[in-house]
């Protein structure tokens, strides 16, 4: 046959081949689903770019895509943003934001804060909230604004999700977060967790993008995000083994799923087709067999070789070392104890974690029935579904990361509702996709149920969390609602300021405090330099005196010849306080 015959002939069944039916989705040809490609060579970790790419990127359809996403994302963080910031002195402070408001107070005044691992937490926040305290005084908002600042910050750590559950799914994940009433609450409440929460994630997202591409740069934020979750909490030893379990199942499941599943299990042929804006990348979250094999000729190859490895591991050591020592020492002054300190505090959490607070290992399934419906059922249906699909390593570690800390706590009898936050968000992701892939689909049934789902949690979620973040914060029927101080304690320091003026005093009232439950009040009554919380019935002379009801037998003889009841207020379940005025002479 002649050259031109033989183009001919090529012509032809070109020609034929594009106007044959196409199999319909999901069929299998050649032994594999019409609906995945072939696997990619060995040596590739993403399709190559086509020239047709740069067409789709900038055609009217795309920009109206990318404008509607733009909208999209405005529109979810100015809501989550007025979820969290609006009126944020509303609720009166918890207990632990009095603690974490009066250190935070010491360390402004004196310029000095030291570590101790008996009682509290680590030092980011105070640090944080110090420099938020700089930048808008010293009060509710500024306390109130890190965790606020760190709520919303973890939803745009969220929307980065989209290169491995797709776009869809990650603004479906961002979306479930931004009204969880945990989130909204917590995120409007000055202590640890929600900071905690950002460095998790920060973690995970930087160290599995560092171990995809090699860059040094990759490594180094997450060795910082890593320091950055043992610096603000000592629990993050928790969440790191999980995280190990979790990366173990996944290398588990790769090996194990093929067997068990057949062909149920997507990721055996190789990566699906990119969808609308991923021509020129790999398709989010899929397994690359052919990346695997070239890692297994030479896995070292992306990190510069071992050398470049052994740079790269020990840059990131200096960065958590010096990021450690820096805050644990508060800032170099309190060398070498607060560094030794901060390792005693492991020993000391794991010794008084079942003292205080206990509950059954149930308590948290019900916390999240009861508050986190939609997350909660989302994240487990999913977490089965993925593991059946077997399309998605990173839908499987978010699966296993959630699950495990569920567990994990689950089983620990110490017990508090800001703990869920941690699988809170691993849940969602898992959910997010389930939602994007439904979505993704193109099935109408199935966008419209995914549209259904979505649509009914984010409003529900939206109702409830709005009702315990303005109205309901101190009811203590919800779960959230933890010993949280009641808000008539806001009309006790209104009345103190008050009894200030008409005194005129000052600020300087000299109130004496003898219920040893006092807290948050040093926090409200930090410009009283004369006030004393003697924490037990002393004999000393004020103008106004704060006792527990169960003191009222013991207080000093003589007593109610000087002093009057002037009022009651309960501070919290079990804590009523009796306010006494001096009479006049």
């Amino acid at each position: 046959m002649s050259r031109g015959d033989r183009r001919r002939d090529a012509r032809r069944r070109r020609e034929g081949a594009a106007g044959a039916p196409r199999p319909r989705p999901g069929a299998l040809v050649d032994g594999r689903a019409t609906d995945e490609p072939a696997p990619a060579p060995a040596g590739l970790t993403s399709p190559e770019p086509t020239s047709a790419a740069p067409a789709v990127a900038a055609g009217p359809a795309s920009r109206r895509a990318l404008v509607v996403a733009f909208g999209a994302v405005t529109v979810l963080f100015a809501f989550a943003g007025a979820l969290r910031l609006w009126d944020l002195p509303l609720a009166p402070f918890h207990n632990d934001e009095g603690v974490n408001g009066w250190f935070v107070t010491q360390l402004l005044r004196t310029g000095q804060w030291t570590y101790d691992p008996a009682n509290y937490h680590g030092p980011t926040f105070f640090y944080l909230a110090a420099l938020s305290a700089l930048l808008v005084g010293l009060g509710d908002v500024s306390m109130r604004l890190v965790p606020a600042f760190f709520g919303l910050a973890t939803l745009g750590l969220v929307l980065l999700t989209g290169r491995c559950i797709g776009r869809v799914g990650a603004f479906a994940a961002a979306a479930l977060l931004a009204i969880s009433p945990g989130m909204v609450f917590f995120s409007r409440y000055a202590i640890h967790e929600m900071l905690l929460v950002f460095f998790t994630l920060a973690f995970v997202l930087a160290a599995t993008r560092w171990w995809e591409t090699g860059r040094t740069r990759l490594l180094l934020a997450a060795a910082a995000a890593l320091a950055g979750m043992f610096t603000t909490k000592e629990t993050a030893v928790v969440t790191v083994v999980v995280l190990g379990l979790a990366a173990a199942c996944v290398a588990l499941y790769e090996r194990v799923a093929p067997r068990v599943l057949g062909r149920r299990t997507r990721f055996a042929p190789g990566t699906r087709a990119p969808s609308a804006g991923e021509a020129t990348g790999a398709a989010p979250g899929t397994w690359r067999p052919g990346a695997s094999r070239a890692r297994r000729a030479d896995p070292l190859a992306r990190f510069g070789g071992r050398d470049g490895l052994r740079r790269s591991l020990a840059a990131a050591a200096v960065v958590f070392v010096a990021i450690w020592v820096t805050l644990f020492s508060s800032l170099f002054t309190n060398l070498p104890a607060g560094v030794l300190d901060s390792f005693r505090s492991l020993t000391i959490w794991t010794q008084t974690s079942g003292a205080t607070q206990v509950s059954g290992p149930l308590t948290y399934a019900g916390w999240m029935v009861e508050e986190e419906l939609a997350i909660f059922v989302l994240g487990l249906v999913g977490a089965a579904w993925v593991a059946w699909e077997g399309r998605s390593r990173a839908a499987i570690f978010c699966a296993a990361w959630a699950t495990g800390l569920f567990l994990a706590y689950s089983l620990i009898g110490y017990k508090t509702p800001w703990l869920m936050l941690g699988w809170l968000v691993p849940y969602a992701i898992v959910a997010g996709h389930v939602l994007g892939r439904a979505w993704e689909g193109r099935r109408p049934a199935a966008r419209l149920g995914a549209a259904a789902v979505l649509g009914v949690a984010l409003a529900l979620g939206a109702v409830q969390a709005a009702a315990l973040a303005f109205r309901d914060y101190d009811v203590e029927e919800n779960a959230y609602v933890y010993v949280q101080t009641r808000r008539e304690v806001k009309d006790l320091v209104a009345w103190l300021a008050a009894e200030d003026v008409r005194l005129g005093t000052g600020g300087q009232l000299g109130i004496v405090v003898m219920s040893p439950d006092y807290w948050p009040l040093p926090w409200y009554l930090r410009d009283d330099t004369k006030a004393g919380f003697y924490g037990k019935v002393v004999d000393v002379v004020a103008p106004i005196q704060i006792v527990k009801t169960d003191q009222l037998e013991s207080l000093p003889a003589g007593f109610a010849d000087r002093y009057r009841e002037s009022a009651r207020y309960s501070m919290r379940p079990g804590v009523d306080l009796v306010v006494f005025v001096a009479l006049q002479p």
